[in-house]
């Protein structure tokens, strides 16, 4: 986090990228730490990571689910679901027990967060496992059966770009601001 002291329209785009972009670093840390090397290898790192996988029926619309039972990590997916779109929700739901339900980090994020903005983080670190392990078709073949991997790439890239412009009109303002005010004091 910056302190005030270092507040500047750079430092806060900084500041909120890097929580932003968190959620792959992390992934990439569990995928580093349990030789992830395919999608295969997710449902196994989950359980390394000391989740319990469960595959059960639910009702169509719903993928799975991330809950601790009785001190345990739990992660709960649909049967009925292609293996493709399951490798992806397992990460996702790992996503949440390593970002949001047993975080690693105590900085209290985890109750000031929508649901919106933890749907974001578990998807992120999904994408980021799923699309560092994957190429060519069978990287096509799990954006196919996730979209929510294209729609966290393209909301990533927009905030992105997003940031820096708003940073870059802030740099501006303040630098003609700050030229209009000095011409105004010479003035006097």
């Amino acid at each position: 986090m910056i302190s005030d002291a270092e507040l500047s329209p750079f430092a806060i785009v900084a500041d909120a990228l890097g929580m932003m972009f968190n959620p792959g670093v992390e992934a990439l840390k569990l995928q580093r730490d349990f030789d992830v090397e395919s999608v295969e290898d997710i449902p196994l790192a989950a359980e390394r990571a000391g989740c319990k996988i469960s595959y059960v029926d639910l009702p169509v619309n719903a993928s799975g689910f991330a809950k601790v039972i009785e001190g345990k990590a739990h992660i709960v997916v649909n049967r009925a679901k292609p293996s493709r779109h399951n490798k992806f929700t397992i990460a996702h739901e790992l996503g949440h027990h390593v970002l949001h339900i047993n975080p690693r980090h105590d900085g209290g994020q985890a109750s000031l967060l929508t649901n919106n903005m933890a749907e974001y983080e578990a998807n992120m670190y999904a994408t980021m496992q799923v699309g560092t392990v994957t190429h060519g078709e069978e990287q096509e073949e799990m954006l196919t059966h996730n979209p929510e991997m294209r729609s966290t790439l393209a909301i990533s890239i927009f905030v992105t770009l997003a940031a820096i412009l708003i940073a870059l009109i802030f740099w501006v303002c303040s630098r003609l601001f700050q030229r209009h005010l000095s011409a105004s004091i010479e003035t006097r």
